[in-house]
This record gives structure tokens, sequence and C-alpha cells, in this order.
């Protein structure tokens, strides 16, 4: 699985500031198989010393409301409803 990751992180960030560490790319036939691929690479993925958004991306790829396709600027608010964490 591709991703875009820098070989050395030099910035020391404040605690409320998010760096971009990585970008996770993920394709496939069809929306299932790309959907798979970025589960599987999302569970394999390690970052040490740093909270990151994986659990939250986990969730969302995970969610029924994802795999149906029920999208929409409510999204976030309708899973965090639906499908507490």
């Amino acid at each position: 699985m591709p991703t875009k990751t820098p070989i050395f992180l030099l910035v020391k960030s404040p605690a409320d500031f998010q760096l971009l560490l990585a970008k996770l790319i993920a394709g496939g036939e069809d929306k299932e198989q790309a959907t798979a691929q970025i589960a599987k690479a999302l569970d394999e993925f390690v970052v040490e010393g740093i909270k990151t958004t994986i659990p939250f991306h986990q969730r969302v790829i995970g969610s029924e409301l994802f795999a149906k396709g029920d999208l929409s600027t409510s999204f976030i608010d309708r899973l965090m409803e639906e499908e507490p964490g």
C-alpha cells in the first residue's frame, strides 16, 4: 500500500496543532475492494509516540453508513449518534 511519509519529523509541534504525518492511498476495482484495502492498511499502520486519527478512520471505513454510501455533510454527526465509539 503506497504511503507518502516524511523520513524524519523535524518539527516539534504544540499539542493543539495537527501535522499530516502520512497519506494513505488505496484503490481497487470497486468500492468494496478499495474499502477492504484501506481497512487492512489502517489495521497494519503503526505510528508510535503520538495520538493519531487512525481509530476514527477505522470507524468511518467500518461503518454501515459508509458502506451504504449514505454520505453527506451530516455524516460525522450521524456516525457518532448511531455508532457510539
